[in-house]
C-alpha cells in the first residue's frame, strides 16, 4: 500500500499541469461510474460533466505558452498577419449568419436589406467567433488524433531498435507521450463540442426575440415613408426590391407593424414631389420686404442707416 501511495505521489510530482487534470478527470468519471451504481445515474452525469471540465481546462493549460507566444510575437508581421486574416474570415462568416437571420426573420432576400444585414453582422460577431473557434478546435483535434496514430506503427519501430542497442549494453529509453497527445485531442474536440453546443442553445431558445430584433431593425433602418412613390398607401413605409415589387409595412391600430409585399403600381398622371423651389425673385422679395422701412426712415433723418453688427 505504502508502496502504491509513493508512486502516485512520485507520479504526480513528476506531471505537469495538464497531465494532473487529465488524471483527475479520469479519477473522476471512473468515481462517478462506481458511485452510479449504487446512488443512480445522477453522479454518472455530474462526474461526467466535471470530467469534461477537467479535459477542457487540462487543454487549454496546454496552450497556454503558445497563447503567450503569440502576445510576446504580436508586433511581428509573421504573427499579426493571420490574426488579421482571422478576424476577416469571422468578419465574413457573420455577415452569413447575419443573412440567413434577416432571409428567414422577413422571408425575403437579405441583399436588398443591407443597413440591416450590417447592424446584425455586429452582433453576429462573437457567435461567429464561436462556430470559428470550434472548427479551429476541431481540426486541431483531428490533427492531434492523427499524430497519435502515426505514432503507433514508429514508437514500435523505436522499440525494437532500443531492445536491440540494449542487447548491445547500451542504456537508452523511450518517452511514451501517445496518450497525452490523444487526451489533448480529446480536450479539443469536447470544447469544440462545447462550442457548438452553446451557440445551438442560443440559436433556438433566442430565435423569436432575434426575428422580433430583426423586423425592428429592419424597419428603423430600411423602411422610409415615401407618400408619393406610386403604389404607397397612407401610412405605410416602403422599401423597393427587385423585378418591380416593393416591401411595406403599416402601423395597425394596436401600434403592431405588419409587413406585406405587393407589385408597384405604375401612375400614369404626374404627381409632386414637395413644395415648388422658389425663383429667384421669389427669394429676394422677402428680404427686400423687411429692408424697406429701414431705408424709409433714412431717407426722413437724412442720415444713413446705422451698419448690420
Amino acid at each position: 500500500m505504502k508502496t502504491l501511495i509513493s508512486w502516485l505521489t512520485h507520479l504526480y510530482k513528476t506531471a505537469s499541469v495538464p497531465q494532473r487534470l487529465y488524471g483527475l478527470a479520469m479519477l473522476t468519471f471512473v468515481g462517478g461510474q462506481l458511485l452510479a451504481h449504487q446512488l443512480g445515474n445522477l453522479f454518472l452525469d455530474v462526474a461526467t460533466t466535471l470530467a469534461m471540465g477537467l479535459i477542457i481546462g487540462g487543454f487549454v493549460m496546454w496552450c497556454l505558452p503558445t497563447v503567450r507566444w503569440l502576445h510576446r510575437a504580436w508586433d511581428k508581421p509573421f504573427a499579426k498577419t493571420p490574426i488579421v486574416l482571422l478576424h476577416i474570415f469571422v468578419l465574413l462568416v457573420a455577415t452569413v449568419l447575419a443573412r440567413s437571420m434577416v432571409a428567414e426573420a422577413l422571408a425575403l432576400p437579405p441583399q436588398s436589406f443591407d443597413s440591416t444585414v450590417g447592424f446584425l453582422v455586429l452582433l453576429f460577431y462573437l457567435p461567429a467567433w464561436m462556430l470559428v473557434a470550434a472548427l479551429i478546435l476541431a481540426l486541431a483535434g483531428l490533427i492531434l488524433m492523427l499524430i497519435t496514430l502515426l505514432q503507433l506503427p514508429l514508437e514500435g519501430a523505436l522499440r525494437y531498435l532500443i531492445l536491440l542497442i540494449r542487447a548491445f549494453g547500451g542504456h537508452v529509453t523511450l518517452r511514451q507521450t501517445r496518450s497525452t497527445v490523444l487526451l489533448h485531442g480529446l480536450g479539443a474536440f469536447i470544447a469544440s463540442s462545447l462550442l457548438l453546443q452553446s451557440y445551438t442553445y442560443l440559436a433556438v431558445n433566442y430565435q423569436p426575440l432575434l426575428y422580433t430584433l430583426v423586423r425592428i431593425i429592419a424597419l428603423k433602418s430600411d423602411f422610409y415613408p415615401a407618400p408619393l412613390y406610386p403604389g404607397v398607401r397612407p401610412g405605410e413605409f416602403i422599401h423597393p426590391l427587385e423585378n418591380g415589387f416593393a416591401a411595406f409595412a403599416l402601423a395597425q391600430a394596436d401600434k403592431s407593424v405588419i409587413f406585406t409585399v405587393r407589385a408597384q403600381e405604375n401612375v400614369a398622371e404626374p404627381q409632386q414631389i414637395g413644395e415648388p423651389v422658389p425663383s429667384p425673385k421669389q427669394l429676394m422679395t422677402p428680404l427686400l420686404e423687411r429692408l424697406r422701412p429701414t431705408l424709409h426712415a433714412a431717407d426722413k433723418t437724412g442720415e444713413p442707416p446705422p451698419p448690420n453688427e
